[in-house]
């Protein structure tokens, strides 16, 4: 039977965001990626007292083993970071010192310190913080999560529970974060003098494919890249 756009949108929307309800699945065949890579980040902090890593690029990469106690996440498949935000937060956590599931105000602040910047990094703006409990926003809609199984007592863990009534989907297509060429970036150089700032635009235009050819000529000859 022939389907609609439609349907294959509600369908590819419904694989991306997973199994039970949300889980991140997406609809891609696994690709070769490399490991997440984390910028400006030097070893992982001992303590909930370190500061937690400034930025995150998305990264697409075939799963790997969990350090702390999480329930409900697919380890053995493709993890995509930036296209699932469930992929996102269990990257983070696992990244992250043990998180204290027995206190939940505890927990929020763990989450605050060390999962919300990659989150909104990777493009999973968290909107709310309480507890074991979350709400964000990206492609696929606004959302509000519960993430910490039996938070509160000994025994608990990681989770992933969607509350469904509360979600909000969105009828946006995924559209992977454009990263910057380092080379690039590198020639240009900091500040804020209007020369500068124009070199950056011209390189904008040529990450988002907006460059004419000659213009992008131009511009790699004049860094000399």
């Amino acid at each position: 039977m022939a389907t609609t756009q439609d349907d294959d949108d509600a369908l590819a929307l419904k694989e991306s965001l997973g199994d039970s309800p949300y889980g991140g699945r997406g609809t891609d065949a696994p690709t070769a990626g490399t490991l997440p890579v984390r910028e400006g980040a030097g070893a992982v902090p001992e303590t909930p007292a370190a500061a937690a890593p400034s930025q995150w690029q998305p990264s697409v990469f075939q799963g790997f083993t969990p350090k702390h106690a999480m329930e409900g996440f697919a380890f053995d498949r493709e993890q995509n970071t930036g296209k699932s935000a469930k992929d996102a937060f269990a990257f983070l956590s696992n990244e992250a010192p043990p998180p204290p599931i027995q206190d939940k105000a505890a927990l929020g602040a763990w989450f605050n310190q060390y999962i919300k910047p990659g989150m909104d990094a990777l493009g999973h703006k968290v909107t709310n913080v309480e507890g074991d409990k979350f709400g964000f926003e990206n492609w696929q809609g606004k959302f509000n999560v519960d993430y910490g199984r039996g938070a509160g007592a000994e025994g608990g863990a990681l989770a992933w529970q969607v509350d469904d009534p509360s979600a909000v989907m969105s009828n946006q297509a995924y559209q992977p974060q454009q990263q910057p060429n380092p080379a690039l970036a590198a020639a240009i150089g900091g500040g804020d003098n209007d020369a500068q700032k124009q070199l950056q635009a011209e390189l904008d235009a040529i990450i988002n494919g907006q460059a004419s050819p000659v213009d992008q000529r131009a511009l790699l000859e004049q860094l000399q890249v």
